[in-house]
């Protein structure tokens, strides 16, 4: 059985991913991620409790990747293991992410990035 459970925290939602992502479970789903896609909104992919990946659900996941990059967001993942892992790996999409080990990490590199910013603002308006 294949879920997905969304949560916001500091802003960001957090897709936590259940079960096998696969060509059969893709069809049921297809439009659930990518229709939540809001546009201003950063994303991070828990994927410890995806026990299963194939090229339809590998290329579901970049689908979104694209989405947010077009908008100029980003989607981060956590808990990369197993059987997952390995297909990132060997296709090399995991190239493509910013890789954490849990979302405590992701979420400090998204406030980073985020104090980054601000402070470069702050530094161009006094210039």
């Amino acid at each position: 059985m294949f879920s997905i459970n969304y949560e916001n925290k500091q802003d960001i939602i957090i897709v936590r991913f259940n079960g096998s992502l696969t060509s059969d479970t893709i069809k049921a789903i297809k439009s659930d991620v990518i229709s939540k896609v809001d546009t201003s909104k950063n994303y991070i992919f828990d994927l410890e409790k995806l026990e299963l990946l194939d090229s339809a659900g590998l290329s579901y996941i970049i689908n979104c990747l694209k989405i947010t990059m077009k908008n100029n967001t980003q989607i981060k993942l956590i808990n990369l293991i197993n059987q997952p892992k390995i297909v990132f790996e060997i296709t090399r999409v995991d190239s493509l992410f910013e890789i954490y080990k849990n979302e405590v990490e992701a979420l400090n590199s998204f406030n980073k990035e985020k104090h980054n910013e601000s402070s470069n603002t702050s530094m161009q308006q006094r210039a």
